[in-house]
């Protein structure tokens, strides 16, 4: 049997080219897969029939294949096939693109779910490319997760079943017995099986309160303890700046909010305890400006800042926005990844080591014990939720009692 921490590359389908795919979204893990929650689900639970399927939205149809065409070649590398469906009323054709693989497991005379944009006329329905799925009476909802290239949803269900079925431990419950009646809050593994593959609906938010109370129930112990930890005083209190240069960079005016915040954070940062904040917003609420300013005080005071992502993809697109917005000043900002090259690596960890680089932005590789600062000043962590204290704590160590500001989107992003 598996454990939450045995590597991913244990479940059956999973080899080194789809481990690697898993690591582009912050999955080493069971247990890191197990907490890779949907983004959206696929509703079955009341398939349309094909004339009642909607213009503008995708829905789901329960049809039975009538007939499938041959392969027609539209051009070199553009391959199309047609499959006739009904659902004993009336007809729709399916244009699939690409997709040999797709249509040669579809039987004639049986029954599929077809899960699309419907377009055409009332007389004659159509849908091209959509997704399929076996006519289970079982299937309510089908998990639709944040991907990268390379990888499906049916892909990450299917190594999640896996993973439900194999790893142990998942009846150790992090939440106390006593926390889960007071709440009213089912156990984990119920948890963990209703928000990748919900019965319905209400087994859905059951799951949601479940484990948005224990993410924030495992964030309040982890900011006490932090906090606790980090009631002395500041290695070097810093000064205040003129923020001017920094608002002119946007295009645009920052929010109220977004300035409040701002302003809150840099009373902390000159203050002499080190400071401690978490950062709360709804996805694209302007947090990541909040920690820009931030970092602007910081190199403004001579200390440079790090910024940790759960994964590459997220610590690229930080990396990119950021050197962006600080293009043709003198703050410089490098990125710092597991599946760079040696050489880029190095040379990033020698211009943080002798204080040439301002700003990192990177993943777990900035824990490794070869990246060293010249000068901490500023951590942040996006996403905070995907670290634990001990990786948080080992990043702030890199620096001497250095700021802290934890992100995290409300609600729990994940869930």
């Amino acid at each position: 049997m598996a454990t939450l921490s045995t590597n991913i590359q244990y479940l059956k389908g999973v080899g080194e080219k789809r481990a690697r795919l898993y690591a582009r979204l912050g999955v080493a893990t069971i247990g890191d897969l197990l907490e890779y929650y949907p983004r959206d689900y696929i509703d079955f639970s009341h398939p349309s029939s094909i004339i009642a399927a909607p213009y503008d939205r995708p829905c789901a149809i329960r049809a039975r294949v009538a007939s499938k065409s041959s392969e027609q070649r539209i051009r070199k590398g553009l391959s199309l096939f047609k499959v006739l469906v009904t659902d004993g009323q009336n007809d729709m054709l399916i244009t699939f693109f690409n997709a040999k693989y797709t249509v040669s497991a579809l039987k004639e005379e049986e029954t599929y779910l077809f899960y699309g944009r419907v377009a055409g006329r009332i007389g004659r329905r159509e849908m091209a490319s959509p997704l399929v799925f076996q006519d289970d009476p079982d299937l309510a909802f089908s998990p639709v997760y944040p991907l990268t290239e390379g990888l499906s949803s049916k892909m990450i269900a299917a190594n999640v079943r896996q993973a439900l079925t194999l790893a142990e431990g998942l009846e150790q419950d992090p939440l106390p017995t006593a926390v889960r009646t007071a709440y009213e809050l089912c156990g984990r593994r119920e948890a963990l099986e209703s928000i990748h593959f919900p019965a319905d609906q209400k087994a859905l938010a059951k799951a949601r309160r479940r484990l948005m109370f224990e993410e924030l129930f495992q964030l309040n112990l982890a900011l006490g303890q932090t906090k606790r930890a980090s009631q002395k005083e500041a290695a070097a209190p810093m000064k205040p700046v003129v923020m001017n240069d920094f608002y002119h960079l946007f295009p645009f005016e920052l929010t109220k909010a977004q300035k409040r915040a701002i302003s809150d954070c840099l009373d902390n940062l000159c203050g002499t305890v080190p400071m401690n904040r978490l950062l709360q917003g709804d996805v694209g609420s302007g947090k990541t400006m909040v920690a820009a300013a931030c970092s602007y005080f910081t190199v403004q005071n001579g200390y440079q800042t790090a910024m940790m992502a759960p994964t590459e993809i997220l610590a690229v697109q930080h990396y990119q926005t950021w050197s962006k917005l600080f293009a043709g000043t003198e703050i410089s900002v490098g990125l710092l990844t597991g599946s760079m090259g040696s050489a880029a690596k190095r040379e990033v960890k020698a211009r943080l080591a002798d204080g040439r680089l301002s700003i990192v932005i990177g993943t777990h590789a900035l824990l490794q014990d070869s990246v060293v600062f010249d000068r901490l000043g500023l951590v942040i962590t996006d996403e905070q939720h995907r670290f634990g204290v001990n990786q948080r704590q080992m990043l702030t160590a890199k620096g001497e009692n250095p700021d802290v500001l934890v992100m995290t989107a409300t609600p729990i992003p994940r869930t």
